[in-house]
């Protein structure tokens, strides 16, 4: 039944059409040139969203509202009396009655173990006959907390239920003390390689999280200049090992409790409008990331990292705040064209500076572009001789399994500016390109290509998947 509203609506796309732009593929092309039909595999294909911390005392419509929300996967992270745990080790009668419920709604849960030993992790096999549970969760261990999960890899390869380990890692901004590396690539390498590379259950995921929703020196609103570099460490990372899966946590809400308020540098306590939410999850998909999850979706009690006024989707008391319906609208939006992104594989990120015109990989002045190591050379696509932008822009590139096209193209700056970026992308004249199919905020509409050129209007934080053909 997923999303069948969007399939009835969309329009049936046969395939008609040699793939990708190659120097005769021209006579092929023009009006009679169609795609794919995506849609075949509407039911197949998912991008899965999670979020971190359950209320507790949930009642009906409560797991209506999680069900409601676009978030498939539910953390259930030890945050405080607001919130619901399960103990791995000692599952209660009304801990299992949440499990069934989550099951009759289609949700998921992952257990968070809590401290970084091997206490809980021990006891996987508890958790082994509720549907619901997929799977465990470490948050942020070092190179030593990885060693000693490693010795209990042969119990959870043993799971009766096949559950997942996941393990959430530091982000880039954590020093070497903390994590045991001074290169971060190598840290998330020794865990695919001390890890996941020895799993044969469940899922691989490669994990971290970074919020970038913070302030400079002089108290301006900006966007963490790190944010982008961790997304592709992972990103790329991920193409070295086979079957591993890429998730990132968003920022859902504001944090930093009263030691770090707003307009402090580096402080995060910034409530996310629904343009920060956007410009967050189309920036992760335009890295090719399978799951996006949202810190937080239930609110986390008040101690240090977290004021009374800092709430997240649900507050405290059980009631949906306007963060709920901006991650909402966004995760729904995601949601709706999903199944289409899943059918391309990400090749990589190219960028353009507002104002500029971009050829191949030209330097980016942006500090928060400057960052990334691994940006792509436009020559490197098929058939994309330049972009040009008002504003600084992102582009994701990804193939299909038929070699056409696709891009990702996101408004990357921060919401405070009310930016609106005019976007041309120009393509070769030998690919004939007449059309794009276009996903804007979840719709899809085909658009013109004039003169070998398209044309997007971005608003504030907004993203666009883009097929030319």
């Amino acid at each position: 039944m997923k999303k069948k509203i969007a399939l009835l609506l969309g329009t049936i796309l046969l395939m008609t059409c040699v793939g990708g732009c190659r120097q005769n593929d021209t006579a092929s092309r023009g009006a009679d040139c169609t795609l794919p039909d995506y849609d075949a595999k509407i039911d197949e294909l998912s991008i899965s969203i999670g979020g971190w911390v359950v209320p507790n005392n949930l009642t009906e419509e409560q797991y209506l509202y999680m069900k409601e929300s676009g978030i498939d996967t539910f953390f259930f992270a030890e945050a405080g009396t607001s919130c619901h745990y399960i103990n791995i080790n000692a599952i209660t009668e009304q801990d299992k009655q949440v499990l069934a419920k989550m099951e009759e709604y289609g949700l998921d849960a992952i257990l968070h173990v809590g401290a970084k030993t091997n206490e809980k992790l021990v006891n996987i096999n508890n958790a082994s006959t509720y549907n619901a549970i997929k799977g465990i969760c470490y948050d942020e261990p070092n190179k030593s907390q990885i060693d000693e999960i490693k010795t209990c890899l042969d119990i959870v390869n043993q799971n009766e239920g096949d559950k997942t380990l996941f393990t959430n890692l530091y982000p880039s901004s954590v020093n070497h003390k903390r994590s045991g590396f001074f290169q971060y690539k190598n840290y998330l390498r020794y865990y695919c390689d001390e890890i996941l590379s020895n799993l044969t259950v469940g899922e691989k995921w490669l994990s971290t999280d970074r919020y970038p929703l913070t302030f400079d020196r002089k108290g301006e609103p900006v966007l963490d200049d790190g944010w982008l570099q961790d997304l592709e460490a992972l990103a790329t990372v991920r193409k070295e090992y086979p079957n591993v899966k890429t998730n990132f946590f968003i920022q859902t809400m504001p944090y930093g409790g009263e030691e770090r308020p707003a307009g402090m540098k580096g402080s995060r306590d910034r409530t996310p409008s629904y343009e920060d939410v956007r410009l967050q999850e189309y920036t992760v998909m335009a890295f090719g990331f399978d799951r996006i999850s949202c810190f937080c979706y239930g609110s986390p009690g008040v101690y240090s990292e977290f004021t009374e006024k800092q709430v997240a989707m649900i507050d405290r008391e059980g009631n949906r705040t306007p963060l709920y319906y901006n991650v909402s609208k966004v995760n729904n939006e995601i949601k709706a064209f999903d199944h289409v992104l899943k059918q391309f594989s990400w090749e990589g990120v190219f960028t353009n500076d507002g104002g500029e015109t971009t050829k191949r990989k030209d330097i980016a002045q942006k500090k928060l572009f400057k960052k990334l190591k691994n940006r792509m050379s436009i020559k490197k696509t098929d058939g994309l001789e330049k972009v040009s932008s008002t504003e600084d822009t992102l582009f994701g590139y990804f193939v299909d399994f038929e070699g056409n096209t696709g891009f990702m193209v996101v408004n990357c700056n921060d919401s405070s500016l009310k930016l609106t970026d005019e976007v041309t992308m120009t393509f070769e004249e030998t690919c004939g390109y007449q059309k794009a199919l276009c996903y804007v905020g979840g719709e899809k509409k085909t658009m013109d290509i004039i003169n070998n050129a398209l044309t997007l209007t971005l608003g504030v934080g907004e993203g666009v998947f883009v097929i030319p053909y």
